[in-house]
C-alpha cells in the first residue's frame, strides 16, 4: 500500500523508499524528501533540528540524531538483520511516519466525510480539486438573503426621493425644495413683510412725489 498522509503521498522519493531499499534516505542527503522528513519529526517530535539543516533540506547531524530518537521511541528494528535502531528513513520507518500522519489527517477531518477509496491511495488532491470545479462534488452554495434597510431608514429614502422627484429645484427654503404653485405665495408674503418693516419708506416716496 503506497503513502495516503497528506504531507507524504505526493513525494515520488519516498514512495519509492516505500517499496525500494536502494532508494532509502540516508545522513548527506538533500532535497524536498529531506525537507519532508524533517516537518514530520517536527510535527510528531517537535525534535530539535538546526534551523540552516531545514533551510538547505539537509539530511545533516541534528536530522540524523532526530531521526535516531523517533526510531528508537518506537522501536523500530528490522529484526532479521538488526539489535538496536539505525538512524537512515528506510521502509519501516517512512511507513510508520505515514502511519501516524494519516491518523493526524483523520483527526483534522472531524465532522467531513472521509472517503477511503476502498483502502487504496486517495486521488491527487488536483484531481479532486478539479472535480469541485466542474460541479462534480459539493452541492451549491446557497444565497445570503439581501439585507434590508431600517423601516425608519426607508420611509425617510422614500420622501426624500418624492421631494426630489416633484419638488422644484429652483426655490429652496432652508434646503428643502417648494413647489412651483407656492412661488407667488412666497413674493406676495416677502412683499408685505419689507412693508411693514419699514413703514417711513412708503411715506418718503409720496412725499417725494407730492414735492415732484
Amino acid at each position: 500500500m503506497p503513502l495516503v498522509s497528506l504531507l507524504l503521498r505526493d513525494d515520488p522519493r519516498l514512495q519509492a523508499c516505500l517499496v525500494a531499499d536502494a532508494a532509502h534516505v540516508v545522513p548527506g542527503a538533500a532535497g524536498r524528501h529531506v525537507g519532508l522528513i524533517q516537518k514530520v519529526l517536527l510535527v510528531l517530535d517537535k525534535a530539535p533540528i538546526s534551523a540552516g539543516e531545514l533551510r538547505s533540506s539537509l539530511y545533516g547531524p541534528t536530522t540524523t540524531a532526530a531521526v535516531l530518537a523517533y526510531k528508537r521511541k518506537r522501536n523500530i528494528v528490522n529484526r532479521s538483520y538488526q539489535t538496536t535502531a539505525d538512524n537512515i528513513v528506510g521502509k519501516m520507518t517512512i511507513a510508520q511516519m505515514d502511519h501516524e500522519l494519516l491518523v493526524l489527517d483523520l483527526r483534522s477531518m472531524s465532522g467531513r466525510v472521509v472517503c477511503t477509496n476502498g483502502g487504496q491511495a486517495p486521488p491527487p488532491r488536483p484531481a479532486i480539486v478539479a472535480a469541485g470545479q466542474a460541479g462534480l462534488v459539493g452541492g451549491p452554495t446557497p444565497l445570503k438573503p439581501k439585507k434590508q434597510r431600517p423601516a425608519k431608514l426607508r420611509i425617510i429614502v422614500q420622501k426624500t426621493n418624492r421631494a426630489a422627484e416633484f419638488g422644484d429645484r429652483g426655490v429652496r427654503c432652508h434646503g428643502c425644495p417648494l413647489s412651483a404653485s407656492l412661488r407667488p405665495a412666497v413674493a406676495r408674503s416677502a412683499a408685505t413683510a419689507s412693508r411693514i418693516a419699514s413703514p417711513w419708506s412708503a411715506s418718503k416716496r409720496r412725499h417725494r412725489h407730492a414735492c415732484g
